[in-house]
């Protein structure tokens, strides 16, 4: 432009000539000095014509993986004497830079030497970055080289953080009888502000969680932090419950993290509970004498609705019970319930005798109980009955006169059979006994028979006479009474001749 605005001027020709020359040479002096910080071979031109850095293109951005990129530089020149450049990075936490310097010789000033910038990372959601490479200005005793500043090269350093939550879960069940399970929580890189995060349960009364919130701080970022899930117990027979771990939206100032929302933990609470009858040993036997035995009942979980069962004795003619029903709710269920068995005394002699309280089969609007039939419970009864005859004592002696004596007989217990005991006299001219037998049925075996022993006169004055009444071996289909002989009796005959 300025050059045809001389052309177009009314000076004379020569002159005009010399002002094209002088603003030729200006033009080209002012390209030299522009093209020594323009970045590329050679027209990175600095003082003279000849003395010149010749700077390749960088090959790339670098990343924060530690991805390279290399750029060359060699002179374009020989030098007179070495020409040394330092290099370096405007920012080393985004990369770095080898060599720290390099230096031309006379001898290798042609042979470009690679400069490699490597990429930092620095753990940041910060986006890619720019920085420079510094080419620092040239040191040589080469005046034409000395003090020539190359330009610098600019690069970008690829980011490779992103903002993000690791959630790491090894297990998903805890049970009613506390089983439990950790996840841990990390972020994926450092935020520029404090990041929390809420946890919770969707049901507590299936799954507890130790910890309600998560905080992660600059510092404390990449360190996991665990939280501890435990199942709850809940006493109902409810089956395996599943329920799910909350972890809610990060709240933080760092935009990048801010509303960041994992994935929630989905869970199964293993039930424990099932639906039964909890029925102790019975603390002992029964007897005949009246002794009683207990046991208790209880339920074995929580039921929706009242269960109720009867109770009964399979032989009342050796035990009864009390209650005769059981009632469990809601709220008792729990709570032992006491069942006392009574022995009755049968008046045989039939031994120990087994029986069983009967416990039935359960009533309820509660599926899981309803029918549910409890164990019986086997008691015994202790006999306190023995096969025996009672004789009371003789009422006295008999006489010559008529006078007689009375004694009675009965059984100790009740015969399963009649048993029939022959009364007789030794000698029936001192006495003569009434009746003569005694039958004792399964009916009258605890009432007295009497017998009577009426003395006999003889007409002689024999003084007092012994004799014995006979008492003889019982016979009986039972058993246990069949051949038992009770003791005879010796009494006197009053004489009345003497």
């Amino acid at each position: 432009m300025k050059i045809l605005n001389i052309l177009n001027s009314k000076w004379p020709l020569g002159i005009l000539i010399l002002f094209v020359i002088a603003a030729i040479s200006s033009c080209n002096e002012q390209n030299d000095l522009k093209n020594s910080k323009a970045g590329s071979s050679e027209s990175d031109v600095a003082g003279s014509s000849s003395a010149v850095f010749v700077v390749s293109a960088i090959s790339g951005s670098t990343t924060e993986a530690g991805g390279t990129a290399t750029f060359t530089v060699n002179l374009k020149s020989q030098p007179s004497a070495n020409v040394s450049i330092a290099i370096s990075s405007s920012d080393t936490t985004e990369g770095t830079v080898s060599p720290s310097s390099i230096m031309f010789s006379s001898s290798n000033w042609s042979t470009a030497q690679t400069v490699t910038v490597t990429g930092a990372d620095d753990t940041a959601v910060d986006g890619n970055q720019g920085y420079t490479i510094i080419l620092g200005v040239a040191s040589s005793s080469d005046s034409n080289y000395s003090g020539l500043d190359p330009a610098d090269v600019s690069v970008s350093n690829t980011d490779n953080d992103a903002a993000g939550i690791t959630i790491n879960s090894p297990g998903d069940n805890t049970t009613e009888s506390g089983g439990s399970f950790t996840f841990t929580a990390k972020l994926n890189s450092q935020p520029s502000s404090d990041v929390t995060i809420a946890i919770s349960s969707s049901d507590s009364s299936e799954g507890a969680i130790d910890s309600s919130s998560l905080t992660f701080t600059s510092s404390n970022w990449g360190t996991e932090q665990t939280v501890l899930i435990s199942g709850v117990d809940d006493n109902s027979v409810d089956g395996n419950q599943s329920y799910t771990v909350i972890i809610g939206a990060a709240s933080s100032s760092d935009s990048n993290y801010y509303g960041t929302d994992p994935d929630d933990i989905s869970v199964t609470n293993i039930d424990d509970d099932t639906a039964g009858f909890t029925v102790t040993t019975i603390s002992g036997v029964t007897t005949e004498y009246g002794t009683t035995a207990t046991f208790t009942v209880k339920l074995s979980s929580q039921p929706t609705a009242n269960v109720t069962i009867a109770v009964s004795s399979s032989d009342t003619g050796e035990g009864t019970v009390s209650p005769s029903t059981l009632t469990f709710t809601s709220s008792n269920w729990s709570t032992a319930q006491t069942v006392t068995a009574t022995g009755v005394n049968d008046g045989s002699a039939d031994g120990n005798q087994n029986y069983n309280i009967v416990l039935g089969a359960a009533t309820s609007s509660d599926s899981n109980f309803s029918s549910i039939n409890p164990a019986d419970v086997a008691v015994t009864n202790t006999d306190d009955d023995s096969a025996g005859i009672t004789v009371s004592n003789i009422s006295g002696n008999t006489s010559e006169t008529g006078d007689n004596a009375t004694f009675t007989v009965l059984l100790n217990s009740q015969p399963s059979a009649n048993v029939t005991i022959g009364v007789s006299s030794s000698d029936t001219g001192e006495g003569t006994v009434s009746p003569s037998s005694l039958t004792f049925t399964s009916s009258n075996w605890s009432t007295a028979q009497t017998v009577t022993v009426t003395g006999a006169d003889d007409n002689i004055s024999d003084r007092n006479q012994s004799y014995t009444v006979v008492i003889a071996a019982s016979s009986s289909s039972d058993s246990n009474y069949n051949g038992i002989n009770p003791d005879d009796f010796t009494i006197n005959n009053i004489d009345d001749e003497y």
